[in-house]
């Protein structure tokens, strides 16, 4: 349960932002109860003493490592399977992949995150593709720019939250 719960949070944000949805929510972030014969008091992401979860920690982990990035582009894959999201900040890239396919294996179906290199011939390739910008269209009233993730953290330990937020007009990303 642990695996499918962490594939499900990782790739439904990943998802969710190369559809244009900026917010996505969690279902439980905390256990309803201990009771393990009710199915309903599992599905959080941490348990009911606070504790992270497998899939807490995954989600943690994309939202540290695209934090400030804004998605760019779904670029083609060997199938419509295959997933390759294109993120920049700054002049930094980012490409997350995984597979949908049905034979994947678990670490196939887990999204990866991968900084590309400056320098070389794909992140020449990559910068070039970054830099288009198809004309946009709002999503929200007055907001009409891609979206980044933005990290809100509580000052204890595993108490930290995440949010999906679009990018403000000003941030210059």
């Amino acid at each position: 349960w642990a695996t499918l719960q962490e594939e499900a949070i990782s790739r439904e944000w990943l998802v969710n932002l190369a559809s244009g949805v900026d917010l996505s929510i969690f279902y439980d972030w905390r256990d309803d109860g201990d009771d393990p014969k009710d199915v309903e008091h599992r599905y959080g992401t941490v348990r009911r003493g606070f504790e992270p979860k497998p899939a807490f920690l995954t989600a943690k982990a994309l939202t540290e490592a695209l934090d400030g990035y804004a998605f760019r582009h779904r670029l083609p894959g060997a199938t419509a399977a295959e997933w390759r999201l294109l993120f920049a900040r700054g002049q930094d890239l980012a490409l997350v992949t995984w597979s949908a396919e049905a034979g994947a294996t678990e670490a196939e179906r887990m999204p990866v995150v991968r900084k590309i290199p400056t320098g070389g011939a794909e992140y020449r390739r990559l910068r070039r593709l970054a830099a288009i910008r198809y004309a946009p269209q709002p999503r929200i009233a007055g907001v009409d720019t891609p979206a980044t993730l933005a990290i809100s953290r509580a000052s204890s330990g595993c108490t930290s939250s995440t949010t999906l937020a679009p990018r403000s007009a000003t941030s210059g990303a």
